[in-house]
C-alpha cells in the first residue's frame, strides 16, 4: 500500500486491510489516504470506517475537501459512522455544497444516513422530492428509513418511491426504494409489497419483490 507502484495493486492492499486492527494496519491505511489515485484514497477510507473509530473523524473530515468525489463520498460515509457529536454540523453543511448532478450532496446524505442523527430528517424529506437527481433521492430515501421510524410522513413518501420504481422498470430503483422499506419497519409495507407483486408483469420483479417481503416479515418478527 505505501511503496508498490501500480495504482491497482495498492487499492487491492487498502481493500485487503479492512478489518485488521494493529498499529501497522492503521499507519498503512492512514498513509494511504493521502495516496495520488483518488481509488486508493477512497478504498483507504473505506477500510478505516469499518472500525468506525471516533478518532478518526477529524482526518475524514479533511478528505470531505477532497479532490475527487470518490474520495469524498466515502469520507462523508466513514465520518457519520463515528457517530461522534461534530459530525452532523459537519455534513449538513456539506449536503449544501454544489457539485456535479448534485454528488457532494448525495454523499452528504449517506453519511447522515450512517449516523442516525434525526436532527437529519427534514434534509431527507427535502431532498427525497422526484425533482432532485436520482442518487440525491436514493440517499435521501435511505436516509429518512433511518431516521424517520417515527414520524408519520416517512412511510408516504418512500412507498410513493416504491411504486415509481417499480412502474418504471428500474431494477436500482427497485432494489433502493424496497430496502428502505424493510429498513424503516412498517407494518403498511407488506400491503404495499402484495400489491406491487400481484400488478409486476416481470418475473424478476416477482422474485426481487418476494424477497424483501420475507424480509420485512423476519424483521417484524424479531422485534
Amino acid at each position: 500500500l505505501k511503496d508498490d507502484k501500480f495504482r491497482g495493486v495498492r487499492q487491492e492492499a487498502a481493500e485487503a486491510l479492512s478489518g485488521i486492527t494493529g498499529k501497522e494496519a492503521r499507519a498503512a491505511l492512514l498513509v494511504g489516504t493521502q495516496d495520488g489515485d483518488a481509488r486508493v484514497r477512497a478504498a483507504t477510507v473505506t477500510s478505516l470506517a469499518a472500525s468506525s473509530d471516533p478518532s478518526l473523524a477529524n482526518v475524514y473530515m479533511q478528505l470531505l475537501n477532497d479532490r475527487s468525489y470518490e474520495t469524498i463520498k466515502a469520507a462523508a460515509f466513514a465520518l457519520g459512522a463515528t457517530k461522534t457529536a461534530g459530525a452532523y454540523d459537519v455534513l449538513s453543511k456539506l449536503a449544501s455544497v454544489p457539485s456535479w448532478r448534485d454528488t457532494v450532496r448525495a454523499s452528504a446524505l449517506n453519511g447522515l444516513a450512517a449516523l442516525g442523527d434525526a436532527r437529519a430528517l427534514d434534509l431527507g424529506i427535502r431532498y427525497a422530492s422526484s425533482d432532485n437527481p436520482r442518487d440525491v433521492r436514493l440517499a435521501a430515501i435511505a436516509l429518512l428509513s433511518t431516521v424517520g421510524k417515527n414520524d408519520p410522513r416517512v412511510f408516504p413518501i418512500i412507498s410513493e418511491a416504491f411504486e415509481r420504481a417499480i412502474s418504471s422498470g428500474s431494477t436500482l430503483l427497485t432494489n433502493a426504494t424496497a430496502g428502505a422499506l424493510v429498513n424503516l419497519g412498517d407494518q403498511r409495507a407488506l400491503q404495499v409489497f402484495q400489491a406491487a407483486r400481484n400488478t409486476a408483469k416481470r418475473p424478476e420483479f416477482q422474485f426481487l419483490i418476494n424477497q424483501f417481503e420475507q424480509q420485512l416479515k423476519k424483521k417484524n418478527s424479531s422485534q
